[in-house]
C-alpha cells in the first residue's frame, strides 16, 4: 500500500541520517564540528572545535575557530588561554604575551595563564 511504501521510506531516511551521524560522532573533531554546524552561535563549541584543531597540528584551522568564537564572546578567557598556546607554540611571543595576559584576568585562568606568561616572559 501507499501508506506502507511511505513508511518504509521515511524509515529508509532515517536510518541514513542515523548512520550519518554517527559518522559525524566518531571522533573528538567530528562531534565538535557537528556541534559548531548545528549551532553556529555556541562559543563553547567553536572553543572546544578549536583545541581539536590544535591538537591535530592544524593550527590555521584553529585559530580561525577560535577567532569565531570571539566574535562571539570577545572576553570569552579560555579562548584568549587557547589563543596565547597557539601563539606561543609558533613562536609569536608579544601575541602569546598579550592574550596570556588578558586570560589572567579570570581567577579561574589565573594560574595556567600567568606560568605561560612567564614561560613567554622568559623568551623575550
Amino acid at each position: 500500500t501507499a501508506l506502507g511504501g511511505a513508511a518504509a521510506l521515511t524509515l529508509l531516511l532515517l536510518a541514513a541520517k542515523t548512520v550519518r551521524r554517527n559518522a559525524d560522532w566518531s571522533t573528538d573533531l567530528g562531534l565538535y564540528a557537528s556541534g559548531v554546524r548545528a549551532n553556529p552561535t555556541n562559543v563553547k563549541l567553536h572553543n572546544n572545535h578549536g583545541m581539536m584543531l590544535a591538537e591535530l597540528g592544524r593550527h590555521d584551522d584553529a585559530m580561525r575557530a577560535y577567532h569565531a568564537a570571539l566574535a562571539l564572546e570577545p572576553t570569552y578567557h579560555d579562548v584568549h588561554f587557547n589563543l596565547g598556546n597557539l601563539h606561543h607554540a609558533a613562536g609569536r611571543l608579544d601575541a602569546a604575551a598579550d592574550e596570556f595576559r588578558f586570560a589572567a584576568e579570570n581567577p579561574n585562568q589565573a594560574r595556567r595563564s600567568l606560568n605561560n606568561l612567564g614561560s613567554v616572559l622568559m623568551k623575550l
